[in-house]
């Protein structure tokens, strides 16, 4: 009974997004302070490793196999897919084919891996590729005033069969607010469409790419041009890695010559240009935590790149030239 509640949409939804707030809460102080113990960063962990390529496929596939049964499950509602559920998906999948699947294929080697850290990328990979994969095709469903309602009534049934009777009133009571803000937030951001910033409707292109994107035709399209840059400056800097990784020759070339970590600044900016597509708090939730995780593991990476190589460059940023 409880199970078949928690399986039905929205309450699930709503679920698996609480869940994905709390656990970017939960882990950012541990990847803040130790780090992300994988790659140059796990090298003084001894047990409980397994192959570095096997774990980093696993993991990473995670989420385009989530995202893609979450997108083409269908839930109560007829929904068609339009053009831009279409580009959100291609998206995700130009992202993680590569990431998943060509990058590591393409590295001559990888350190080995804990099998904890695995076993934690692969939990957030579900609940990430989960909500942003329902959010891309059933967004219109999902966070109206009818969710919000289904989600109460589903929530208050479940608190009614809890033995605790206390606690779940505590629990439906700071969920409840949740689903709150969380439509209310979302509403905002869909509401941003650059309409009264830009309007080239004129242009025969734009008139195009209104009748297939409707009103949000700018937004998506600047997210999508966006999540191009940051593609390309991702897997450019992962080519530039993996012929050091070949060669041993530090090399110097395009953004390398600037900050330690361009490949994870390209990732960040695929990830802001996706969201503004999306239109939608999902997306942004996976900024965060994309954030939370790749900024720390930077700085330590460029701590350990200046501990490691003693002629590597003292005034080389972060992660942003000339700021960090």
């Amino acid at each position: 009974m409880v199970l078949n509640t928690l399986l039905k949409d929205p309450l699930l939804f709503y679920l698996v997004s609480f869940s994905h707030i709390i656990f970017s809460i939960v882990s950012f102080p541990g990847v803040l302070i130790f780090g992300s113990p994988y790659g140059s960063l796990g090298r003084n962990v001894k047990s409980m490793l397994i192959n570095g390529k096997l774990a980093w496929i696993v993991m990473e596939l995670v989420s385009p196999v989530v995202f893609s049964l979450s997108f083409f499950t269908f839930i109560d509602g007829n929904v068609t897919l339009n053009a831009s559920s279409i580009l959100l998906f291609s998206m995700w999948m130009l992202h993680y084919i590569n990431r998943s699947i060509i990058y590591p294929l393409r590295q001559p080697k990888r350190a080995k891996m804990h099998v904890s850290v695995m076993l934690m990328a692969c939990f957030f990979n579900l609940i990430n590729g989960y909500i942003n994969g329902r959010y891309a095709r059933f967004r219109t469903l999902l966070t109206t005033q009818k969710s919000y309602n289904e989600a109460t009534q589903l929530i208050s049934s479940m608190s009614g069969l809890s033995q605790n009777a206390q606690f779940s009133t505590m629990f439906e009571n700071w969920f409840l607010r949740f689903v709150l803000w969380f439509n209310s937030v979302n509403n905002v951001l869909a509401s941003i469409k650059f309409e009264g910033l830009l309007n080239f409707r004129s242009f025969y292109l734009s008139k195009q790419l209104y009748n297939l994107f409707g009103d949000e035709y700018l937004r998506v399209v600047f997210g999508a041009v966006i999540f191009l840059l940051g593609f390309w400056i991702n897997i450019f800097h992962d080519e530039i890695l993996i012929e050091i990784q070949r060669s041993k020759v530090k090399s110097q070339s395009g953004l390398f010559k600037y900050i330690s970590c361009p490949h994870y600044l390209g990732e960040m900016i695929e990830w802001i240009g996706y969201s503004i597509a999306c239109g939608g708090l999902p997306g942004w939730l996976f900024v965060v935590s994309t954030a939370s995780n790749l900024i720390p593991r930077a700085y330590y990476l460029h701590k350990w790149y200046l501990k490691t190589f003693p002629q590597y460059p003292q005034n080389k940023n972060v992660l942003i030239p000339y700021i960090f």
